[in-house]
Formats: structure tokens, sequence, C-alpha cells
């Protein structure tokens, strides 16, 4: 179904709002023209045109845990909030290094990320095209964690994450005010 920006594509319970999508309350709409794309009960725009993005530094960013190579973490952008307050999607990858994660010494990244976990990240600098985050403010880090045992949601519990499928607590660095705050 070919779509153009502001149509209708569903509500949050029924699909995750995914690429060239936004979410405005529990409604999600298009913010491309393209085709209505649903998989996995995602649904995205695959776009007709190519408009590039603009990230600045200090932006706060949402993004996936899709690698890890110490020292960093490899985070797949996910979306931004823009000045009206509305999710945009964002396309491609930034780096988080052990050192933008906390003040402490960070042995190992591992340790404060894992692969998979929602983290709230905020741009330090883009460099050649490379995007470079931290996590260390009180309300960046983790949102969302994934059993490493098990691949189940985890609940965050005193200062770290319980998963109560396989009884499993693990540790990371937990965004302060959490997904209520932003996803």
């Amino acid at each position: 179904m070919s779509v153009v920006p502001g149509t209708p594509l569903g509500t949050e319970e029924e699909y995750i709002p995914g690429a060239n999508t936004v979410l405005e309350g529990s409604d999600i709409y298009a913010s491309a023209v393209g085709e209505k794309n649903i998989r996995e009960k995602v649904v995205r725009v695959n776009s007709k045109t190519n408009v590039p993005f603009m990230l600045k530094p200090g932006e706060v960013v949402v993004g996936r845990v899709a690698e890890i190579f110490e020292p960093v973490a490899l985070i797949e952008l996910q979306w931004r909030r823009d000045e009206r307050g509305r999710q945009v999607w964002l396309p491609g990858y930034a780096v988080l290094h052990a050192s933008n994660v906390k003040d402490a010494y960070v042995k190992n990244i591992h340790d404060e990320v894992k692969i998979g976990d929602l983290v709230r990240a905020k741009v330090v600098k883009i460099q050649r095209g490379d995007v470079e985050l931290t996590v260390k403010e009180r309300e960046l880090g983790v949102l969302v964690a994934y059993c490493t045992k098990c691949r189940a949601r985890m609940e965050r519990k005193r200062g770290g994450f319980y998963c109560s499928n396989c009884e499993e607590s693990e540790g990371r660095k937990i965004a302060e005010y959490g997904v209520e705050g932003f996803v």
C-alpha cells in the first residue's frame, strides 16, 4: 500500500513503529512517501526518496546494542524526538566507547551493556560520518534489557535487572528515568 506523510498506519497496540514512521499518542503515522511494510509486528515505510538525516552533538537518541567489540559497543540507531516531540526514525549506527559509559573506570563494556539492550544515549561528536555516543549522565543508559541466559525481557530491580523467567540477575548502566521518560 502506498503512503504519504501523515497516513495512519495503525496503533501502538497493533504494531511497533519502525523506519519512516512517527508515534503520536498511541497512533502510528507515515513520515515519508513510500510503501507500507509490516514484518514481525513492526510497521515501517520503505521510502521512495532518500532523505538525509542530521544529528547534532547534544541530541538524545535511542538505539539497540548490535555488537560489542571491546572496548566499544556498536549501537544501531532507532530514533530521536524532533523539536515537536515526535519520534523520528534514524538509520545507521553509532559507537559507545567504554570511557563514555560512566565517570568511574569501566574494565569491560559488556559489563555495562549487552547485545539487544535498548539504550538512551547522547551524541558526543560526529567526525567523518562516525557518531560517538555517551551514557554518562543519570538519565542515560539501558532502558530495556534482555536476559543473556534466556533472552526474556528483564525487570528493573535494585540497581540492576532481574529475569523472572530464569531468575537471573544482571547489572547494567541503567537510565535513571527508565522507559516511561522517553520510549
